[in-house]
């Protein structure tokens, strides 16, 4: 009886409860249409005895007749449920009140006219001037409150109004009325659901025990016999999808044995690879990083926490921007991997450790795929500083170099004015009084010092540049000036000059007498290279995106200046030492040109290349920045 009960429970508490919503639901109803259809009754009772009385004392008020307006509001306030009459004049104050000092449930004169404060008098339908409304009697007992204007005779001038209240006692004791009888069919309606809920609860619950035993039995591992015999209708068909599922989940948790045998296998051959996998990432001389989709640390090897001095528990989680701070060369490279889900060629930056020194390293970043989907972007970085310092030892045994070739060529080119000025002073003695000897000696000796001057001159410009004053240089004009100093040189030489200039071209920052002396060597060189005429080309042109190509800065916009010849060119193999000191291919040249316009233009941070084809002529290229560097070369070398 007990597990009857059990399996009954839930059926009779759902059965009850819902009966309860239903009837609950539909009590509600019932009592607010029977509340409103009372309500409304009464409104209407109220309004026609209102209109009957406003006809009827529309003329005694019209001609002041207040006795006979007294014995009217008397006659329906002897009306069944009327609780208070009351009559207005236009201005809202009482006329007429029954009974005698009534208060009425809302002040005086608020009734269906304005405030008084505004005119009552209106031209305005009948119809649309009641107001009534459920109100709190002071007496305590809630009324119908009804009020109507009164208009004069043969006009829709409003001459006053009046006012009822209509008792709603009946109303109350009609809903009592209709809750009790609602509430005793609610009960037997109760009783009639339990008595149904009950019948087919126990009929149920027979073939449910039955299935109850039988999962029990099935549960111990005993054999269970399933067939309409043993259960019938619809528990035996549910008795026999069970076993259906039982014999299933049997086959199934052999499968998950396998597969957790193979699973198993897979994470030991995992274990071993990531093993394989930490163990060549620790030999490795390259730093690796890795950052998931959200720009979060994931991993790095030593030789990545030893590169950039962060330790991995202290920036595994983080963000880039937060893990490496104010390094926002790092932060952008791994950022445009991660957006543009692509392989961004190696980029050489200055990482600064936490302890401040700066590092420069060379960071390539791929995006690690799974199926094609994005999965990881690695970074992977390359220490510089070795190289670094290989390279500046390269550069110290180049300066070496170099200082020896430049004091050969100081000695062979101070050599040859010094011999012809010493043997004109050996000779100006003996030989004062020769005239032709004097004018020679007048015209070599000047001659002779002004080269050595020439040479000392340009020497210093190499070992010791002057102060830069930067400000707004215009190219063209310094290339047309350039050009216009060479106007007879290059008409006696037969040579065309094409000028190629963009119409918008940018001033750049710089020194115009250094970067004018820059494009006068370049022409001149050119001219040079063509003793038997030709065509002389000077363009310019930018602003030029940074890094578009080979000869543009990668700090930012560049202006590009362009000086080429059809001269015999260069030979292969020389065009690496045009900027040396002293190197030359000219019988008359010092070979100190070139290697000033090179001082200069690095001075103004810009770069210079040549390209050349013998026989056909070379290209000199110079590309000045648009910006204003931070701090010239010659400002920090002068404040030095």
């Amino acid at each position: 009886m007990r597990k009857f009960f059990t399996l009954c429970r839930p059926l009779l508490g759902w059965a009850t409860a819902l009966t309860l919503l239903v009837f609950g639901a539909l009590a509600f109803v019932v009592e607010v249409q029977h509340h409103d259809g009372l309500i409304r009754g009464t409104q209407r009772q109220g309004e026609a005895l209102g209109r009957q009385l406003a006809s009827t004392i529309a003329a005694p008020l019209h001609q002041a007749e207040t006795g006979q307006v007294v014995q009217l509001v008397s006659r329906v306030a002897q009306e069944p449920h009327v609780v208070y009459v009351g009559v207005f004049d236009r201005m809202g104050r009482p006329l007429v009140l029954h009974p005698q000092g009534t208060r009425l449930p809302i002040p005086e004169g608020a009734y269906p006219a304005p405030p008084a404060s505004q005119p009552i008098v209106r031209e305005v339908p009948l119809s649309r001037s009641v107001v009534s409304g459920e109100q709190r009697y002071p007496a305590g007992e809630s009324v119908l409150d009804i009020a109507l204007p009164v208009f004069a005779p043969e006009s829709f001038q409003q001459q006053g109004g009046v006012r009822l209240g209509i008792g709603l006692q009946s109303v109350a004791e009609g809903m009592a009325r209709t809750r009790r009888q609602v509430a005793q069919i609610g009960v037997i309606t109760l009783l009639a659901v339990l008595l149904v809920s009950l019948i087919v609860a126990r009929r149920t619950a027979r073939p449910l025990r039955a299935l109850l035993a039988s999962i029990t039995s099935l549960g111990q591992g005993r054999p269970v016999q399933w067939g309409p015999e043993t259960l019938g209708g619809e528990v035996g068909e549910l008795a026999e999808a069970f076993d259906a599922m039982a014999r299933q989940l049997s086959q199934q948790r052999e499968e998950l044995e396998r597969a957790n045998g193979q699973l198993a296998k897979q994470i030991e051959e995992l274990a071993l690879f990531k093993r394989y996998h930490d163990t060549i990432l620790r030999a490795i001389t390259l730093g690796v990083l890795a950052v998931d989709l959200e720009g979060r640390v994931v991993t790095c090897n030593q030789a990545a926490e030893r590169i950039i001095g962060h330790r991995l528990p202290d920036i595994r989680g983080k963000s880039c921007r937060d893990a490496f701070g104010s390094m926002q060369e790092i932060n952008t490279l791994l950022w445009e991997a991660l957006l543009g889900h692509e392989t961004v060629t190696p980029q050489e930056i200055q990482f600064v450790r936490p302890d401040g020194a700066r590092v420069p390293i060379e960071v390539t970043t791929s995006v690690l795929l799974n199926d094609r989907r994005p999965l990881e972007v690695l970074a992977v970085l390359k220490d510089l500083s070795s190289i670094r310092e290989l390279e500046e030892q390269m550069r110290r045994s180049d300066r070496l170099a170099a200082l020896g070739t430049l004091a050969a060529g100081i000695a062979h080119e101070l050599k040859n004015p010094l011999t012809a000025i010493r043997t004109f002073s050996q000779l100006l003695p003996e030989k004062y009084q020769d005239e032709s000897f004097r004018e020679r000696f007048t015209k070599i000796v000047p001659q002779e010092l002004g080269r050595i001057n020439r040479i000392v001159n340009d020497l210093l410009q190499l070992a010791k540049p002057g102060r830069i004053e930067p400000r707004p240089v215009s190219l063209r004009d310094l290339l047309d000036q350039a050009v216009e100093l060479h106007a007879e040189r290059l008409e006696q030489a037969g040579i065309t000059v094409q000028r190629e200039f963009d119409p918008v071209l940018p001033r750049v920052p710089g020194d115009p007498d250094l970067l004018y002396r820059a494009f006068r060597n370049l022409i001149a060189n050119a001219i040079e290279a063509m003793p038997q005429g030709g065509t002389l080309r000077v363009a310019a042109r930018g602003p030029l995106p940074p890094g578009g190509e080979p000869t543009v800065l990668a700090a930012g916009p560049a202006v590009e200046v362009e000086v080429a010849d059809t001269g015999t060119g260069i030979a292969e193999g020389i065009a690496g030492q045009l900027f040396n000191p002293f190197f030359t291919t000219k019988p008359k040249g010092t070979g100190l040109g070139l290697a000033v316009t090179h001082q200069i233009v690095e001075e103004h941070h810009g770069a210079i290349r040549v390209s050349s084809e013998p026989g056909r002529g070379s290209r000199f290229i110079v590309t000045l920045p648009v910006s204003q560097p931070a701090r010239s070369l010659r400002s920090s070398e002068a404040e030095g």
